[in-house]
């Protein structure tokens, strides 16, 4: 009988592991600068202005978020795909390089996310500002 205890104690483990890796990943699947990016891109296609605002540093009435939400839609109408290149790390801000794919050719385009209260949030203001060459001529 003892035998037969030991024998499925590597099968509870495996499930124990499996499920603290279960929680682990869908607890910080909306954490980091470039989740903050990808939840304002889905937030704004989606028009999900309450969880927009959650991630934003500045009103989503503001001139920046306004201008950042039509880069996105006309992006998303032109069907292009993005993807983070490269990130540069201070502790509590992150300039993080997406690229856009289009059938031109890629564009890219930086987004300031700062941490906020343990929160990672967008800088709409100075997203605008870090792309000022750019943003009238992403598209």
């Amino acid at each position: 009988m003892a035998a037969k205890g030991k024998a499925g104690a590597p099968y509870y483990a495996a499930a124990v592991l499996a499920a603290i890796t279960l929680f682990v990943f869908f607890t910080l699947q909306d954490y980091g600068p470039g989740s903050a990016i990808r939840r304002f891109h889905d937030d704004v296609i989606s028009q999900n202005y309450a969880d927009l605002q959650r991630i934003c540093r500045e009103d989503i009435n503001s001139l920046e978020v306004g201008m950042l939400a039509q880069m996105l839609n006309d992006l998303d109408e032109r069907g292009a795909t993005s993807t983070i290149a490269s990130e540069d790390r201070s502790a509590a801000e992150v300039d993080v390089l997406v690229l856009y794919r289009l059938q031109g050719g890629e564009r890219p385009y930086i987004w300031v996310v700062k941490k906020n209260r343990g929160t990672w949030q967008i800088d709409p203001f100075e997203t605008v500002r870090a792309n000022q060459d750019t943003v009238g001529r992403i598209l």
